[in-house]
């Protein structure tokens, strides 16, 4: 009971992100937050813009604001991993945020730098509806 109390839960803290990069503030804040099972410290870094060109045919090529995201775990269940850091550094998770139509911020890429090197995700552009 105790790990629920004052908390958001992930989806609502990252839907207010993508509101303050709408209205051109800093993606700046940190969350307490709770997924079911467990509770962490959400903090979220403006690391400033970026452009991105496409290193895939499908991926996003424009302007973008860049936000650094780093998670410290409070409570619940956690197992010793090679993953956890003594203390998160901001630059290790990158989320680039683009507005892909008016009103609708979206993460367009998002890169993790782990310890056996870089992980990617794209937005693929080919399958996107508006």
């Amino acid at each position: 009971d105790e790990m629920r109390r004052n908390v958001t839960d992930p989806f609502s803290a990252m839907m207010t992100i993508l509101d303050r990069v709408q209205t051109e503030q800093p993606c700046t804040e940190t969350f307490q937050i709770y997924d079911g099972r467990r509770r962490a410290e959400l903090g979220f870094t403006d690391l400033g813009t970026a452009r991105l060109e496409p290193d895939r045919a499908f991926s996003y090529s424009g302007e973008t604001r860049v936000c650094g995201i780093i998670s410290k775990p409070l409570g619940g269940h956690w197992r010793d991993s090679k993953l956890a850091e003594e203390e998160p550094d901001p630059e290790d998770i990158k989320a680039f945020v683009a507005e892909l139509a008016p009103g609708l911020m979206v993460p367009v890429r998002i890169e993790v730098e782990l310890f056996f090197g870089r992980l990617v995700t794209r937005l693929d552009m080919d399958r996107t509806v508006f």
